[in-house]
């Protein structure tokens, strides 16, 4: 018994040792200003060649239309009269 109080006191306590001290706000590092940096570019004239296939250029069929996969019962009238039927 005395041990179960023991052990909740420290359970309750346990918080209160994890407390840290308030923290005092720092100032912000101040950054240093950007260095403009100026670049200069040359006109430069760039030649070459256009490059093209040797043959023609082949183009394939249209897509294919496949017909609907879905269809009508046509036995579903004669077992639909069937079952009122058979109640």
């Amino acid at each position: 018994m005395k041990s179960l109080l023991v052990v909740a006191a420290l359970v309750t306590a346990a918080p209160a040792f994890a407390q840290t001290k308030a923290r005092v706000p720092q100032p912000a590092p101040t950054t240093p200003a950007p260095v403009q940096r100026i670049e200069g570019f040359d006109d430069e004239e760039i030649g070459g060649n256009l490059l093209h296939p040797d043959g023609e250029a082949i183009t394939g069929r249209g897509g294919v239309k496949w017909g609907s996969l879905v269809r009508a019962r046509t036995t579903f009238v004669p077992e639909l009269v069937k079952s009122a039927f058979d109640r």
